[in-house]
């Protein structure tokens, strides 16, 4: 039967004490690292149901199988949301439902949605303009937007801020597409409600698309304010306006008088003057007009007059940009993940000096004896 020494305990203790002094330092170092932001990545397929691009399906499937078994260049993610489009004279939409991404499902996507496209009611005339609305309308609701427009380049668009260099391009390659029977592919991507960039495709080459700009970093939260009571209005200076008024003694009576005479006759009276004529020393003058407090800030007009002003229409708010968490700065992180590999290391070279002395078996009671009788028998 084997018997716990000492030694034993004392490495267990050590392998616990090393074990939750890791566990303590670590885990907070490990916990403040920031979270990965998920962004919302949006791409529209939108197809041209014109008799000519019905010509073109055979073309227009193969650049599509191209662009899904890629992952559009390894920038369509899993989940990313992908919605279909056709228009001719007006817009349908909604009649494809939304998929999200899956890579390992690439063939079947693919296939699903040119079997849509192929079963479209075809017109001989279309327009950019039954689809344009709606198009603003995803724009300003999407934080990330990619758009594929497959077309024959017929007709001229409208309603984007590269609507010349398209339109030059139509009438440029429109015979050459017409010829080969190929579509023209106008990829547009736009971030946080504004366009970003536009390039125009042919294929069978391959279909490229502008690099999205990185993201603005989200603006931290500011700390709750309490309710504060606001300051008392100010005091108004008191100020007193009426007469001086002073005390005076009473008169004393006039004396007693013992012999009684006749009244003399008494003078006619005289007119006095009005009493608004007469000016009282006593009053105080009347306040001067205090001059109205100066403008420390020149009113501007608002943000509508001054759009109107300039000949600009006012901006359309954005009401679905949802910033993310702000995450914990990095300086702290790195400074509680080096103390802790110190302290790991600390308590690592611990646990071996306790191995190390449990390594060394103790001397047993007869080999003491011996030592000690040695020691004896020297001169």
């Amino acid at each position: 039967m084997k018997t716990r020494t000492p030694a034993n305990q004392i490495d267990r203790r050590a392998w616990w004490f090393a074990a939750w002094l890791a566990l303590m330092f670590l885990a907070p170092a490990l916990g403040a690292q920031p979270a990965a932001r998920h962004v919302d990545n949006r791409f529209l397929l939108v197809f041209d149901n014109s008799t000519e691009m019905k010509r073109r399906l055979p073309a227009v499937r193969k650049a599509l199988d191209t662009i899904l078994a890629t992952s559009v260049n390894q920038q369509l993610h899993p989940g990313d949301s992908l919605g279909v489009w056709t228009f001719d004279q007006t817009l349908h939409a909604g009649q494809f439902p939304l998929q999200p991404w899956d890579p390992d499902h690439a063939a079947m996507i693919a296939s699903n949605i040119t079997t849509f496209v192929s079963q479209q009611h075809y017109v001989k005339t279309t327009s950019f303009a039954a689809m344009q609305t709606a198009l603003d309308r995803v724009v300003l609701g999407s934080e990330r937007l990619t758009v594929l427009i497959f077309c024959d380049g017929a007709g001229e668009i409208h309603g984007t801020p590269y609507d010349t260099g398209i339109n030059q391009i139509f009438k440029q390659r429109q015979t050459e597409r017409q010829k080969a029977r190929a579509p023209i592919v106008i990829g547009l991507r736009s971030q946080r409600g504004q366009y970003i960039g536009c390039m125009v495709s042919f294929p069978p080459q391959a279909v490229s698309l502008p690099a999205f700009p990185p993201l603005p970093e989200p603006v931290p939260v500011p700390p709750p304010v309490t309710n504060v009571p606001p300051p008392p209005p100010p005091v108004p200076p008191l100020i007193i306006i009426g007469t001086k008024h002073e005390s005076k003694p009473p008169a004393p009576p006039p004396p007693a008088s013992t012999n009684l005479a006749v009244p003399k006759a008494l003078p006619a009276p005289q007119s006095l003057p009005p009493q608004s004529a007469v000016q009282s020393t006593n009053s105080l003058p009347p306040p001067s007009a205090q001059p109205a407090p100066a403008k420390t800030t020149a009113e501007l007009p608002s943000t509508q007059t001054a759009v109107a002003l300039a000949g600009l229409e006012p901006p359309v708010a954005r009401t679905n940009i949802v910033a993310g968490p702000a995450g914990n700065s990095a300086p702290g992180a790195n400074g509680g993940l080096i103390l802790a590999v110190v302290l790991m290391a600390v308590a690592v070279g611990l646990v071996f000096f306790m191995w190390r002395r449990s390594q060394t078996p103790p001397a047993s009671l007869i080999t003491r004896s011996m030592n000690e009788e040695k020691k004896s028998l020297r001169p």
